[in-house]
């Protein structure tokens, strides 16, 4: 199923791995036994992004004084299944609301609040008492989602086929994928043959693995010589894939005979995770245009898409590093459109590189 329901909270959610799949360690009983109970730490103390629960009698009224951050928020009760949102924004003229419930209806009178000290007097209009809940609508960045440790290399070692119940498919709503393939290797097997062509293919793995490890990404699996990686950080995965070029560019791998070169592409969105054989794979229209978009680089350069182009994290790190940018359009093989993607090449390496991307 795609919906999941919490009797506890009350609250129906969707089933993705970036916020509703709790990670759960239990004691194997080789150990001990432990007892596998249905619990809820609902609360301002244990969960931070609940701002907060009042008690609200039949036909009562409560003010609260909320100290409100900009951002999106939630109101809803335990007893009945009805839900409001309410926003935050830096400047808005009003900074107070009323909110009334019924059994059928959340309403609030000012569905936007000025950011900071905010009053809200709530109105019980039922015969129920009311356990009003508000919290954060956005992602508790204290709290580690199944979607992230999912891309930790140490978990996937651990607890790979651990996750997911095999022929099950849940869905992630953004992940960053890399992939990866060495620049003419089968010429590299029949140039210096197939003993030394094997060492510097396992080096230049041995490469990959470790930056990708370094940048708190996962590799997912090889194909020949190709390599498939997933980040849950657009930052650490354009920071991974220049930390790779430039090994192969100016490294020690750089200095080896023959110097060999390394294509990249980069592509960020939603995908579905499987168990397939034991091991936690992703699947979709994501996985499969980062695929193609690493077939359009040439070697040296980084290919990127622009919903990582777009990301924040990923601005500040080609501030600093100020490659060379070449937009370009292509059409992927399996797709209808045309795709807008952006060929990126390193410092060192542009006065070269351009030549090669033409």
């Amino acid at each position: 199923s795609n919906e999941a329901h919490c009797t506890s909270c009350n609250v129906r959610y969707d089933v993705n791995f970036d916020e509703s799949v709790e990670l759960r360690f239990t004691v194997n009983p080789a150990i001990r036994e432990a007892a596998d109970l249905a619990y809820c730490i609902g609360g301002p103390a244990n969960t931070r992004h609940l701002l907060s629960q009042v008690w609200l009698p039949p036909g009562g009224t409560k003010t609260l004084a909320l100290r409100l951050p900009a951002g999106g928020y939630r109101l809803r009760t335990r007893q009945f299944s009805a839900m409001a949102l309410l926003h935050a924004a830096e400047g808005h003229p009003a900074s107070s609301g009323t909110v009334r419930f019924t059994t059928s209806d959340i309403a609030l009178d000012q569905p936007y609040l000025a950011a900071g000290t905010a009053e809200l007097a709530l109105e019980n209009l039922t015969d129920t008492s009311l356990l009003v809940i508000i919290e954060q609508t956005a992602w508790n960045a204290q709290a580690v989602s199944a979607a992230f440790v999912s891309t930790m290399a140490e978990f996937r070692q651990l607890f790979s086929s651990q996750v997911l119940a095999p022929g099950l498919g849940v869905a992630v709503r953004n992940l960053t994928f890399l992939f990866s393939d060495l620049k003419g290797s089968t010429a590299l097997y029949d140039t210096i043959g197939d003993s030394p062509a094997y060492a510097r293919v396992r080096d230049h793995f041995t490469v990959m693995m470790e930056t990708i490890a370094g940048r708190r990404g996962a590799l997912v699996k090889t194909i020949g010589d190709a390599v498939m990686a997933v980040f849950s950080s657009a930052e650490d995965a354009i920071e991974a894939a220049i930390a790779i070029q430039r090994e192969f560019t100016e490294g020690q791998i750089a200095r080896g005979d023959p110097p060999l070169q390394v294509k990249l592409g980069l592509h960020r969105g939603p995908c579905i995770a499987v168990n397939a054989n034991n091991v936690l794979d992703y699947f979709g229209s994501t996985v499969n245009i980062a695929a193609r978009v690493q077939n359009e680089s040439v070697g040296g350069d980084i290919v990127l898409t622009p919903e990582v182009l777009a990301d924040p994290g990923v601005h500040e790190v080609l501030a600093r590093e100020a490659p060379a940018i070449e937009p370009f359009q292509r059409h992927l093989k399996g797709f209808a459109q045309d795709f807008a993607l952006s060929r990126l090449w390193l410092r060192a390496g542009v006065e070269a590189g351009v030549g090669v991307g033409e």
